[in-house]
């Protein structure tokens, strides 16, 4: 007889491990979402130098938990704090079981009293609908799955679309779609903003190093609003990104998003066990990697072994408190990045054509760097010279091409009398890009349980972390083992004040030096030099600039006054007039029945 519930099927197994690795479902599916949209490579150079829009909308499971006791079915199930927690701001939020053990993680929307939305993967979920369902919690439970991996032909739909717009270029993209400037909120904090004549909702986050947001709404309006985003970013490099490029981001950050849930073995989580189905996600995942044993319970983890130490807070009362008081962080497993290995990647790449040998596991190779763009005078000239040598485009704006935050390193080799305005327009881009990843590392560790909230000065938009406090508070923690994340933190924000001191001083110094050059120039200037710098240079050039961006502002906003008049009056009045007409015979119709007239 076929196994009714997960633990029935493990008590037909031999070995967990053995059947989780040789699951048929193999590794782990985004579904729905192109594979790719342009190519992988080219996709992931973007979200780390121009921008993307990620569709979220089908992988993850969206939870809608409403009720009197929602907030406290969270705080029961999460290590995490909900002091400070309120509405309009969201929570990474991750269970333990009873023994310790991580089960997954996802992140909780705070979207209205007594309304939460929870969006991740199946693990955490099934979590809290057990939980839900078994611990007498007045609460209501409303389980949007993700969307079939393999669909088969057949339509996909989702209660909510949910899109992601990254990259250094995003927040240029955001502020076009909403047809003006937009408050860049604090981490995890959520608002609204206009795409195409519709409000929003979005939740400030950052999965490229710069700002960005996560965006949602009804899943009927999710072409329409993917095709604004895409227009308005064309100018900025947008491009979509398929399901291949998308997970290269959790690891160039180190997070690990899928843990193997530590729900296999206990008689405390037997019940739970009982609850989840055979083909449940639990039932039916699959493991891989290097690290091989025969236990099981050698692939859980515990909080600090995945990094969360941080989240663990003891002010209240949660499955898995009493597991976790007992264990000693300081002697705990962390991450670590490993090299590759030539050799040893050449092996695994290698065995897909060795039919004969062991077939490994592996994924596709790494970015490779990319010429991106050359810039000179002579615009006939300079297409060819960019085809001829494997240049990805060409501009006759030197100015744009330094300041784009899609170039990493800049080669000037223009006569050195022209060295100086290039080189000072790439030292405050260099610069701008130093202050961006300090105000953006600030703001995502500067709550309460936030890894710089020790060396935090000041309130509000005067916040600020200085070279001294961090010196201050690395001498307080000295080696303590207890605080080893927060040392990681601070000493890499040390390298970043280090690096922005260096660059000041690398762009004062140039300052100077050209000023010096300017004031030895002026006495040799003509009054038809003058008046090209002042009138042509200046003057027009400022006016040119000022004109267009009022003429783009002032079509944004007609634009969207116009999709919602058309809307607002697409059904003429001789129809409305004759649907009251039919409606209101309708109610005579009953009112007679009833005697009421």
């Amino acid at each position: 007889m076929a196994a009714a519930n997960l633990d029935q099927l493990l008590s037909t197994q031999g070995n967990i491990v053995q059947m989780l690795r040789n699951s048929q479902l193999g590794a782990y599916v985004y579904p729905v979402v192109a594979p790719e949209f342009s190519n992988w490579r080219s996709e992931q150079w973007a979200w780390q130098h121009s921008a993307v829009l990620f569709d979220q909308s089908h992988h993850m499971v969206n939870l809608y938990i409403r009720g009197k006791d929602a907030g406290k079915l969270l705080s029961d199930t999460m290590i995490n704090s909900s002091k400070g927690w309120a509405v309009g701001k969201a929570k990474q939020y991750v269970p333990t079981t009873p023994y310790g053990h991580v089960i997954g993680d996802g992140i909780i929307f705070w979207e209205e009293e007594q309304s939460f939305t929870y969006v991740g993967r199946a693990p955490a979920s099934n979590w809290l609908r057990y939980h839900a369902a078994t611990g007498g919690y007045d609460c209501e439970i409303e389980l949007d799955d993700r969307s079939p991996m393999r669909p088969m032909g057949k339509p996909v739909t989702r209660k909510e679309w949910r899109f992601q717009i990254q990259g250094p270029n995003a927040w240029a993209v955001i502020e076009k779609l909403h047809g003006g400037p937009l408050e860049q909120l604090k981490f995890f904090n959520m608002s609204t903003m206009n795409i195409g004549g519709r409000a929003v909702r979005t939740l400030r986050h950052g999965m490229s190093g710069a700002p960005g947001l996560e965006i949602w709404g009804p899943y009927a309006e999710q072409e329409e609003i993917r095709a604004a985003i895409l227009e308005a970013g064309k100018e900025f490099g947008l491009i979509p990104c398929g399901s291949r490029a998308y997970p290269s981001n959790t690891l160039e950050s180190g997070w690990i998003p899928s843990p193997l849930p530590a729900i296999y073995t206990g008689e405390k989580l037997k019940g739970f066990r009982e609850w989840l189905g055979a083909d449940s996600y639990e039932a039916t995942g699959s493991i891989g990697g290097s690290f091989v044993s025969d236990n099981i319970e050698d692939y859980y983890l515990n909080p600090w072994e995945l990094g969360y130490g941080n989240f663990v807070r003891f002010d209240h009362e949660f499955h898995g408190r009493e597991a976790l008081e007992a264990i000693d962080p300081a002697k705990q497993r962390k991450k670590v990045t490993l090299a590759w290995h030539p050799e040893d990647m050449a092996k695994i790449m290698a065995s897909m054509f060795n039919p004969d040998a062991e077939a490994y596991k592996f994924f596709d190779v790494p970015l490779q760097p990319t010429m991106h763009t050359v810039a000179a005078r002579n615009a006939s000239q300079l297409a060819d010279f960019a085809a001829r040598w494997g240049w990805q485009s060409s501009t006759t704006d030197w100015r744009a091409a330094v300041r784009s935050d899609d170039i990493d390193l800049v080669d000037i080799a223009t006569p050195n009398n022209l060295h100086a305005e290039q080189a000072i327009a790439a030292l405050e881009a260099e610069l701008a890009s130093i202050e961006q990843q300090l105000d953006e590392t600030r703001e995502e560790q500067s709550g309460e349980e936030g890894l710089l909230a020790e060396v935090i000065e000041g309130e509000g938009e005067k916040q600020k972390i200085t070279a001294k406090a961090v010196k201050a508070r690395l001498k307080e923690i000295g080696k303590d083992p207890d605080y080893a994340e927060e040392r990681q933190a601070l000493e890499d924000y040390g390298v970043l004040l280090d690096e922005q001191s260096d660059a000041k001083a690398r762009l004062k110094g140039a300052q100077d030096d050209l000023e010096a050059k300017l004031d030895a120039k002026y006495p040799t200037l003509t009054e038809a030099d003058i008046q090209t710098l002042v009138v042509d240079d200046k003057w027009l050039a400022t006016l040119a600039a000022a004109v267009q961006g009022e003429l783009d502002r002032v079509s944004q906003t007609l634009t969207g006054r116009i999709r919602q008049l058309a809307e607002r009056y697409a059904t003429p009045l001789p129809k409305l007039t004759e649907s009251v007409k039919t409606l209101a015979a309708r109610v005579d119709d009953h009112l007679k029945k009833m005697g009421a007239r």
